[in-house]
């Protein structure tokens, strides 16, 4: 049984020695080292894959540094961190962030952590749907589309940074937001395929997320937030919401 989720996504900008980095052909991706994390998207499900929880660290809110020590907070030897290709970009991202400011990420020490073929530690939902690499690349896209979800809308990885030099920080959050309730749809229908959850628990999920949403937007609506993390609570209603908004949601529970 799996003890608990914390579904994770980030978004990035390049960061202070991105100028070391050269390529003849300047619309490459960034490789890793050369990002620093602008955001983490969150979600953490039970362990009867309900959703308990979610929200972003960073934006405009705290700095870097902050985000990240909060982020290795929410993650212990139990805990199954579930991400889209995160094997090969939010995981080693946040690994050196962290080493560059001294934060530790204790549940590394362990190897099984890394080790890709299991169901604890770290589960890259893109590396095990593509069979290890056997099977083509897929992407988030066109994953959500195959079950019915909206995939990317109005907004792209590759905006981000133009987004954050005009402080869009709400955009930027929501979009995030987006993204960690897709790969958190896709985990449990992906969970329910390989016998990890029954189709109750599949839709008890879906609904719980659902409620989720009502009670953010009543705390939101009553003003009971912190001031400062007003723009961190509000994207995160606002990307479920945004999923809510843009798919058949009902065609998403099994029969």
């Amino acid at each position: 049984m799996i003890k608990n989720c914390l579904i994770l996504d980030l978004e990035t900008i390049p960061n202070e020695i991105s100028s070391l980095w050269e390529s003849e052909n300047k619309r490459d991706f960034q490789p890793t080292i050369f990002h620093e994390m602008l955001c983490a998207g969150w979600m953490r499900l039970s362990n009867e894959f309900k959703v308990e929880a979610a929200g972003i660290l960073g934006l405009n809110e705290m700095s870097e540094k902050e985000a990240l020590s909060d982020l290795v907070k929410m993650i212990d030897k139990d805990t199954l961190v579930v991400t889209w290709s995160g094997r090969r970009f939010d995981l080693p991202v946040v690994s050196y962030r962290c080493m560059k400011y001294g934060v530790t990420t204790t549940w590394d020490k362990d190897g099984d952590f890394r080790n890709r073929f299991r169901t604890s530690g770290h589960f890259d939902l893109q590396d095990h749907m593509m069979h290890h690499g056997a099977a083509e690349r897929l992407k988030l896209d066109h994953a959500a589309a195959l079950i019915g979800l909206p995939g990317k809308m109005e907004t792209s990885g590759s905006d981000v940074s133009s987004m954050a030099a005009k402080n869009r920080w709400g955009d930027i959050g929501s979009y995030c937001m987006t993204d960690v309730v897709q790969t958190m749809v896709l985990f449990i229908r992906y969970s329910y395929l390989i016998g990890l959850a029954s189709r109750d628990e599949v839709n008890e999920s879906l609904n719980s997320l659902e409620e989720y949403l009502s009670r953010l937007a009543s705390s939101n609506s009553s003003g009971d937030y912190i001031h400062n993390r007003r723009i961190s609570s509000l994207s995160t209603e606002g990307g479920i919401r945004k999923i809510f908004d843009n798919c058949d949601w009902p065609s998403l529970f099994l029969e």
